[in-house]
């Protein structure tokens, strides 16, 4: 549960579900509402997620090993990135979270739920999650469209299994809300946002 005086907000979905554009309309919303926001994604760019960004393009590393890094990464980004911004009372935007790895990991295991547990650890729940809803094959030409050659993260049929249970995810945890991310994006709404 988030006790800080500042608001979480993970925007989570497979690649190509457009959480980046997302993201930053919300960013550009909140804002003109006159918060102060800050914007971050995971894997991060620090040691952690470096090491998982690497291995995306040049081989996926195993499975626990690769697990151990997305959890080592968060507690990093929690411990220097979310909590101060939290402490300091502004809008932390996620441009993906634990959903993700719930999701991402949970394809190669035989049941995800087996993992939950262990990903959700330690970690703050955010005041709103949306799920960005989308299939897979509009998510791989997504992908190429924008110009890049989908990574090892990105194969069709694991964006399609990471989607199952991203719904699987949803309809257990009514704190994720599915968004349609098959839709344009719309114009930036003018929204106030300080409901705690």
């Amino acid at each position: 549960m988030n006790t800080y005086s500042g608001i979480l907000i993970a925007i989570d979905g497979i690649d190509g579900a457009g959480k980046t554009t997302q993201v930053n309309l919300l960013k550009e919303a909140l804002e003109g509402a006159g918060e102060t926001v800050v914007v971050s994604k995971e894997p991060t760019d620090g040691e952690w997620g470096q090491k998982l960004r690497d291995s995306a393009l040049v081989g996926r590393l195993p499975r626990d090993e690769e697990l151990e890094l997305f959890i080592r990464g968060r507690q990093d980004h929690l411990n220097k990135k979310i909590i101060p911004a939290l402490e300091a009372g502004h809008v932390v935007i996620l441009d993906r979270y634990f959903y993700s790895t719930i999701a991402y990991q949970g394809i190669l295991v035989e049941n995800y739920e087996s993992i939950v547990g262990h990903i959700r650890a330690n970690v703050i729940e955010p005041d709103a999650a949306f799920w960005l809803d989308l299939h897979a094959d509009l998510a791989v030409s997504r992908v190429t469209a924008r110009g890049g050659k989908p990574n090892l993260f990105e194969r069709q049929e694991d964006l399609a299994k990471a989607s199952e249970i991203f719904r699987a995810i949803a309809a257990a945890d009514s704190a994720l809300r599915k968004v349609d991310a098959t839709m344009s994006p719309p114009l930036p709404p003018r929204i106030s946002l300080r409901v705690k």
